[in-house]
């Protein structure tokens, strides 16, 4: 054998052994596995009937999975018990410890939070039944829980209701009827309902055991209860919006002094707010009160509240006392809260001067939202501010405004009617007028600024008509809500002809919602578990809408739900 014809031996063998190779296992690189897993088989099949006897049920994934999360996300209705056994990371069989009972449908759902073994999560819960019995029973809820993400622990708790509803359906006492969970989207289905009743909640069952555990857990409470009959088997668009319900009044939990002239107070909870006059901070030797001129939240921490006061004694012992406080969710704490501490000797020798304010002089294209604000090095005086600030238009008359503060160190005001699109706009700020809570006054020199709105060009409108339940069209609220950017949701009401004109709107896509304000209290209510109460209806339309430069988006149609209830 020649030399030549060794090495064409060796280079095809070498060919060969190179792509044997390459042809076992998964090739290095490539996209990242993105696919969500499915259920391609089960045993028994979907709609099985007349099943007299089952030993097993098995589950066929179209990949391999992550155990714990796929077991994690089983539920049987009515409950069966089982153990559990893998073949390949694919096939899942639940081996059955009881009989089944006769004539019943067993409804066996893989909950969304099923993943993959790259942690690929199912994009629906998938459902199947199978009965002991004659016939399936083809009852459905559909339903979508708004502002949830995929990787919290939410599910959906369905109870079936007597004949007359009962306020006994209580989730956080009884285990549900029927389980699913929603998709990565927030859509859900129960299916395999009987007809009949039903009250739905969407629990976020952080420990996983079906109970609803209040203190820490969120809880989408219902805008009404589903009834199934003959003329109608399969409920759409029930909505949820997700609450913290909270049954305990807030208490204070501690305070402390950040310097002698400022105090930091802490609470268990958010509150609605502290009135100053009903807060008294007493020298606990002399029972002397020592004075608070100002009382602001901390919006760092949402249960902080920073008090202003006369300036303290070192050293000296003082008792926070504070009546009445209310939280969020109306739960109020009639007993008087107090907290002591001691003075502090610190001193704040900042100087009381400006830091910002925009916009700069001579601004164009500024933004409607609020356009022009100040941040102050110390908390200041609000009423010597806003006496000594002056905006008008045009260089006209002097415009009425109404101050916004975030705290005392950065406020912002706008003008009744609100700021126009194309307007010259100018302020001034007297420094010698302005004064801190403390009683010193600017160290800065006249503040004087011109600046200019967009223009009218830059926007687009929207028109249309709020088709409201009932008479309530005086209670209806709804918001238009940018899908990206930082301005915030702005409510407004409908006219009494329940139609609608927002101009002003920049360029972009928007989501419009709203709710019914049923008590008139100026705020939606998330309802109650107990005593049972309904969550006030509202609805957030599922189309995006496209604002486009000098257009109106006209005739618009919003179409909140209907309200009743069986």
């Amino acid at each position: 054998m020649t030399f030549r014809s060794i090495m064409q031996i060796t280079f095809v063998s070498l060919i060969s052994v190179f792509l044997n190779c390459a042809s076992r296992g998964t090739p290095g690189g490539g996209p990242v596995d993105r696919t969500p897993p499915e259920i391609i088989e089960t045993e028994p099949q979907a709609d099985s009937t007349g099943i007299d006897d089952l030993e097993e049920i098995v589950i066929l994934f179209s990949e391999r999975m992550d155990e714990s999360s796929a077991e994690n996300a089983i539920f049987i209705s009515p409950p069966l018990e089982y153990e559990i056994e893998w073949s390949g990371g694919e096939e899942l069989t639940l081996n059955l410890q009881d009989t089944l009972k006769h004539d019943v449908t067993y409804v066996v759902t893989i909950g969304s939070g099923a993943s993959d073994s790259r942690k690929n999560r199912m994009s629906t819960s998938f459902q199947f039944a199978f009965t002991t019995g004659k016939f399936i029973q083809r009852g459905k809820i559909n339903g979508l829980v708004y502002g949830i993400s995929e990787k919290d622990p939410f599910y959906v708790y369905a109870y079936s209701l007597p004949d007359t509803p009962s306020a006994a359906i209580d989730p956080s006492k009884y285990p549900a009827d029927f389980l699913s969970q929603p998709g990565a989207n927030g859509a859900f289905s129960l299916s395999y309902l009987k007809m009949g009743n039903y009250r739905v909640f969407i629990v976020e069952d952080q420990n996983r055991n079906f109970i609803l555990d209040s203190d820490y857990e969120r809880v989408g409470i219902p805008v009404r209860d589903v009834c199934l009959d003959s003329t109608q088997d399969v409920f759409d668009d029930l909505y949820f919006r997700v609450a913290r319900i909270d049954t305990i009044p807030p208490q204070v939990t501690g305070a402390r002094a950040v310097n002698n002239g400022k105090v930091l107070v802490r609470l268990s909870e958010p509150v609605k707010g502290l009135d100053p006059d009903g807060i008294s901070i007493i020298d606990t030797l002399k029972n002397d009160l020592l004075n608070i001129r100002s009382v602001i939240p901390n919006k760092e921490e949402k249960n902080q509240y920073f008090i202003f006061t006369d300036r303290q004694n070192a050293e000296t012992g003082y008792r926070l006392l504070i009546k009445q406080i209310c939280d969020t969710t109306n739960n109020c704490q009639d007993s008087v809260q107090y907290a002591d501490f001691s003075g502090s000797a610190a001193t704040d020798t900042t100087s009381f001067r400006i830091l910002k304010t925009s916009p700069r002089d001579s601004a164009k294209n500024v933004a409607l939202h609020r356009p022009v604000s100040f941040q102050m090095s110390k908390a200041v005086d609000s009423v010597s501010f806003t006496s000594a600030f002056t905006i008008y238009k045009d260089a006209g008359d002097t415009l009425k405004t109404i101050w916004n503060w975030d705290n005392l160190e950065n406020g912002f005001p706008m003008i009744e009617n609100g700021f126009q699109p194309g307007i010259t706009y100018g302020f001034t700020l007297q420094p010698d007028r302005t004064r801190s809570v403390w009683g010193d006054t600017l160290s800065d020199s006249t503040i004087s600024r011109v600046f200019m709105t967009r223009s009218p060009d830059e926007f687009g409108s929207l028109s249309g008509y709020a088709t409201v339940p009932g008479d309530l069209v005086d209670a209806t609220y709804l918001f238009i809500k940018p899908v990206s950017g930082r301005k915030p949701v702005e409510y407004f009401n409908p006219g009494p002809d329940s139609t609608f004109h927002i101009t002003w709107l920049p360029e972009g896509k928007y989501i419009l919602g709203g709710y019914i304000d049923l008590n008139r209290d100026a705020q939606y209510s998330p309802g109650k578990i107990s005593p049972f109460s309904y969550a006030e209806p509202f609805y957030i339309q599922q189309d995006t809408i496209s604002i486009r430069k000098r257009w109106e988006v006209s005739d618009y149609r919003f179409s909140f739900p209907a309200l009743e209830s069986p």
